[in-house]
């Protein structure tokens, strides 16, 4: 087995399911040290789990602090944590919106503030932002996510900017459909021909003639975390979705 990521400490957010879960286990299947931070207090026997919510700067804080003050180093942070909701602007409620970009963008933000100091004292660091297919390109009626997942791909290019001089790189990967909890969770109020229209329509959309799975955006994320095989790339983007964005 290889290991591409030995003893690298690896700080995963919404790590307990979905696109979150399939990352620690990579990390931990190629020898990192694989930390998951999710709202949800759930107990994982494969990976170390910590509770937060990352919209809360007390609560980021107090957590990042923890786990340096445990293992004296952070080498990678994987900002994958994450919310949808539904709507146009003029159907999306104020709270919704408010919501979303507090999760998905002022979460990105505030973990990526706690870490920063400590890569920038250890003078390396790789930050990996988990974006969206709708952060480079519209979607229908669901404006918050897709400006929230824009809003993380063109951050990723200011810390790359800005954190280069100090040895971190920050990339971001842009997953297509992917068949996690998020898709999953509305269908289970639906129909069976609701389902089956939407999945076909969710399929056509991709080249490849079908959705992801977590396991394969989880690979892209040990590339952009190994110091070996990408030493020179920051401020990328990656898109692993199936041909969504070359339509």
């Amino acid at each position: 087995m290889s290991k591409r990521l030995e003893n690298l400490i690896c700080i995963v957010t919404g790590a307990a399911s979905g696109i979150g879960r399939a990352i620690v286990k990579e990390i931990s299947q190629e020898g990192g040290v694989a930390i998951g931070i999710d709202i949800q207090e759930k107990e994982d026997p494969e990976v170390e789990m910590y509770s937060a919510d990352i919209s809360d700067e007390f609560s980021v804080d107090k957590v990042i602090a923890e786990i340096y003050n445990k293992y004296k180093r952070i080498d990678v942070l994987v900002n994958n944590a994450g919310i949808w909701a539904e709507g146009t602007v003029e159907t999306t409620s104020l709270e919704t919106w408010e919501r979303i970009f507090a999760v998905n963008v002022r979460g990105t933000f505030l973990v990526s503030r706690a870490v920063i100091p400590y890569m920038k004292a250890q003078k390396s660091g790789s930050i990996i932002n988990i974006s969206s297919n709708y952060g480079l390109v519209g979607g229908l009626n669901c404006a918050a996510y897709v400006a929230s997942k824009g809003a993380i791909v063109l951050l990723t290019y200011s810390m790359a900017l800005d954190f280069a001089p100090y040895g971190i790189r920050v990339n971001c990967i842009c997953p297509g459909t992917i068949d996690t909890p998020i898709i999953q969770e509305p269908m289970k109020r639906m129909s069976k021909e609701e389902i089956e229209r939407i999945t076909a329509s969710r399929i056509a959309r991709h080249p490849l003639g079908r959705i992801g799975k977590p396991e394969e955006v989880a690979p892209g994320v040990v590339y952009l975390a190994s110091n070996r095989e990408s030493s020179f790339v920051t401020g990328a983007v990656l898109s692993i979705d199936g041909g969504y964005v070359a339509r």
